[in-house]
């Protein structure tokens, strides 16, 4: 099912969007010829930054596909800093939140895609899992009060009375405009049953010469529902650690099956590295120079701008406890009502010094705040006169985590031990999903979601 415009709760206005529109449409193709497009100023049409079908990009990654949107958020509605997983057939919700600093409202519309294990499209049709109509609009929006830099805020909580799911497993929403091929937005989520339960440890890794910095996970994925035909064949488990889709593991065999309960355990593939806790920047209260600042100030323009201190290598220094929110973060403003619309945003300059090491390769600004991207947008920038290396961004107030990764030439691996260090004493989380493949419509079901802290 199509849903029409919301004529009726936006009229006269949407009317007016609508041929108003056409009329810049109109002028920006006289200007330009109608040719190729091309970047826009602030006042008009937003710049795409990425191709969604550039060759070879994986297109159901999260990712953001127009530079004017910021901070996005996508997580159980109860839970800022959460996986976004819901229980199928539960009331549990999704909360969708992200800023758009173009001044024009724009109709963003939003559908959902199921995806198989591998997350490319499962070949369903839209009526064997949407319950509802096939795409909506976003209509939760506000504009910014008393901010330096002028934004709208959308916001979108799934499933709805509009929209909802009718099959458990791995699921993109997907934002756009007009064509849903052509999105500003694609955000991974899980609908998962409770056919299976988990019993797991994470222990330092013995018998290897990295004993003080790689952890090992084992566990056992216990079968509870007898629907749940051949195991060792339909089941597909994968593992990811700080709910990070680029570094999951999904090449993962069971040692051995045994009355219905499959164990993985003593595996190469089960040891990751601890790394260390993250960085922090608390951005909650600007009245005051943020902790790890070095100066804080205004620009021409009154907008907001953040030098941090120089960041050194954490790389042989002793591991130091402190509760992080493993490269999470949260938008917070200590003297405003509501952050969704009254959080300013400040340019924050990162600032990192070059280990003594000649390592081939760059450096990332790496976490939740770049969508734990390797892209030109977040490497870091060697500045000839300080000898560091630079990046500047726009941050929404609130409480960041974050960590520079190297990645070697020739390499598409975020390591972060180079910076940070590694430390088997870290406390993370890893993420455990159990597939299974269902003969009926030969779609993968997510039969198991299970969190494991360590150490």
């Amino acid at each position: 099912m199509i849903r029409q415009p919301p004529l009726a709760y936006e009229f006269p206005v949407y009317q007016f969007r609508i041929i108003l529109n056409k009329i810049v449409f109109i002028l920006s193709c006289t200007a330009i010829s109608c040719g190729a497009s091309s970047p826009m100023s602030s006042s008009g049409t937003s710049q795409k930054v990425d191709n969604y079908y550039e060759e070879n990009a994986n297109l159901y990654a999260d990712k953001v596909f127009n530079e004017t949107i910021k901070t996005v958020q996508f997580h159980p509605s109860e839970w800022e800093a959460g996986f976004p997983a819901i229980k199928f057939k539960s009331n549990e919700k999704l909360l969708l939140r992200f800023d758009d600093l173009n001044p024009q409202l724009r109709n963003y519309q939003y559908t959902i895609v199921h995806c198989d294990f591998d997350w490319k499209p499962s070949g369903l049709s839209e009526n064997q899992y949407i319950d509802g109509f096939y795409t909506e609009y976003l209509r939760d929006y506000k504009y910014s009060v008393n901010t330096l830099t002028p934004y709208i805020n959308y916001q979108l909580e799934f499933p709805n009375e509009d929209m909802g799911v009718l099959l458990s497993g791995n699921y993109v929403l997907v934002v756009f405009e007009e064509d849903k091929e052509n999105p500003v937005i694609t955000r991974r989520f899980v609908v998962h049953e409770e056919f299976t339960s988990l019993e797991s440890r994470v222990t330092k890794a013995l018998g290897t010469s990295e004993f003080g910095y790689l952890q090992q996970l084992d566990f056992t994925l216990k079968l509870n529902a007898p629907e749940l035909a051949d195991p060792f064949a339909s089941i597909k488990v994968l593992v990811m650690q700080n709910e990070q889709w680029n570094q999951a593991v999904t090449q993962l065999k069971p040692q051995f099956a045994k009355d219905r309960e499959l164990v993985f355990g003593n595996s190469d593939q089960l040891r990751f590295e601890g790394f260390n806790e993250y960085r922090f920047l608390d951005l909650k209260n600007l009245r005051y120079l943020p902790p790890m600042a070095q100066q804080m100030g205004y620009d021409t323009t009154g907008g907001c701008q953040v030098l941090m201190k120089v960041d050194e290598s954490r790389r042989f220094k002793y591991y130091i406890s402190n509760r992080d929110i493993n490269g999470k973060y949260v938008i917070r403003n200590d003297f405003g009502l509501d952050p969704r619309d009254d959080a300013d945003y400040c340019r924050v300059n990162f600032r990192l010094k070059p280990t003594l090491e000649e390592h081939k390769g760059n450096y990332y600004l790496y976490g939740q705040l770049t969508d734990y991207s390797i892209s030109d947008k977040n490497m870091m920038r060697l500045n000839e006169q300080s000898g560091l290396y630079e990046l500047t961004l726009p941050l929404k107030q609130g409480y960041y985590n974050y960590a520079y990764a190297f990645v070697r030439d020739s390499s598409s691996y975020a390591d972060l031990s180079i910076i940070e260090g590694s430390h088997a004493e870290t406390e993370n989380t890893y993420t455990v999903l159990a597939y299974y493949l269902d003969q009926a419509l030969y779609y993968y079901r997510v039969v198991g979601y299970f969190k494991v802290n360590a150490p």
